[in-house]
């Protein structure tokens, strides 16, 4: 039987492998990216990006930064 035969009467030639899945996963990614790019030309967006930066960096060493504040903390705990 050839493809167009197989197209013919309604049979996929080749096994699906959920191939809707992916299609769905695309539109919600599209989706995504497009409510993404409308919140970044809102007037708050510099805001949030400078916050969004801070955090990145923030959250990235906030065991070290934590540390360094107890530390400081004791001593000057202990000149005092």
């Amino acid at each position: 039987m050839s493809i167009q035969q197989a197209q013919a009467i309604g049979l996929s030639p080749l096994p699906n492998f959920g191939a809707s899945d992916f299609v769905n996963s695309d539109f919600d990614a599209l989706e995504s990216h497009m409510r993404r790019c409308e919140r970044s030309r809102d007037r708050m967006a510099s805001v949030r990006l400078a916050l969004e930066m801070f955090h990145s960096v923030a959250s990235a060493r906030i065991v070290t930064t934590g540390a360094v504040f107890a530390t400081c903390a004791l001593v000057l705990l202990a000149i005092a």
